[in-house]
């Protein structure tokens, strides 16, 4: 794994080590689009380096890993396991709780059958379901936020946030389709670091509690927006412009496969391996059966 440009001769082994680190802080700190960074609890994206839990750990995922990203619910912990595993995620199911939620190193976007999202989310859970292999699974759509009809003419502090880091996210891609990307490996990327959930509905006292299941679509890639680069004239290189941002209002997701761990790495296994999150036929059946019943 590498940054360009490479680090000078005299960088030592310890430097080394935290690579990866700094990978993704320089590539997350590129996303910001003049927004005001304020603690709010749906992006703080500033805790990976001390004491205190970003908002995608309070949620009780641990994605700094890029091949094992973990889950905790209480005191245990599960491997992120496959696509359409059901998760226990500490969000409630109802209510209004913020879709989108990141830090410095990856985003989380959680979904639901009342959205009122025009998506494909059911075309791919089927194609998923099927076998299908990662380049074969359709691209998904996720909407920006939008502000609630409560009268205000202005857009809250959440919705501007999230929007400015999903275009953030479309930037980095788009930078990255010509050639002007920092990374030497996509997987290293927090563009390439989308993870995104279905909210499972519940009843009952479940509707109470501050936790609740989701199924895990699974890891995603931003996709970039043809409309933001500038075609070169001459021999000139094609270049980035940010004037059709505006117009921008979802991100293209496109299917990503876990990186295979690096067979150089020494694996230490101090403990009994993990074990990973499962698919529920029963929570899956429930939410194909609630999108089937809306026009897509």
């Amino acid at each position: 794994m590498s940054v360009r440009p490479k680090p000078a001769p005299t960088a030592t082994a310890a430097a080394s080590v935290d690579r990866l680190t700094h990978v993704l802080q320089a590539g997350l700190q590129k996303l910001t689009l003049e927004v005001e960074e304020t603690e709010m609890p749906y992006g703080s994206k500033r805790s990976s380096a001390d004491s205190v839990k970003s908002n995608v750990e309070a949620l009780g995922l641990e994605l700094n890993n890029m091949y094992s990203p973990l889950i905790r619910t209480g005191a245990t912990s599960k491997l992120l396991g496959p696509r359409l595993s059901t998760v226990t995620l500490r969000r409630t199911n109802t209510g209004t709780a913020p879709g989108v939620v990141y830090d410095d190193n990856s985003t989380v976007l959680i979904i639901s059958a009342d959205s009122g999202y025009g998506n494909k989310y059911l075309q791919y859970i089927t194609k998923v379901r099927a076998g299908m292999t990662t380049a074969e699974l359709p691209n998904i759509q996720y909407s920006f936020p939008v502000p609630q009809r409560n009268g205000s003419a202005w857009p809250s502090a959440y919705v501007t946030k999230a929007r400015g880091h999903l275009l953030g996210l479309i930037k980095e891609a788009t930078l990255e389709s010509i050639g002007q990307s920092e990374f030497s490996h996509d997987y290293e990327q927090p563009l390439s670091k989308i993870f995104v959930f279905f909210k499972r509905p519940v009843s009952g006292s479940d509707r109470l509690r501050n936790d609740g299941p989701y199924i895990y679509l699974g890891r995603f890639k931003a996709q970039n927006d043809q409309n933001m680069i500038r075609p070169g004239m001459g021999n000139d290189a094609p270049s980035f412009s940010d004037s059709h941002s505006g117009r921008i209002t979802s991100i293209g997701l496109k299917p990503f496969e876990m990186p295979a761990r690096d067979p150089r790495a020494q694996i230490r296994q101090m403990t009994p391996p993990l074990q990973a999150t499962e698919i529920v036929e029963s929570d899956l059946a429930q939410v194909i059966h609630l999108l089937n019943g809306i026009k897509l």
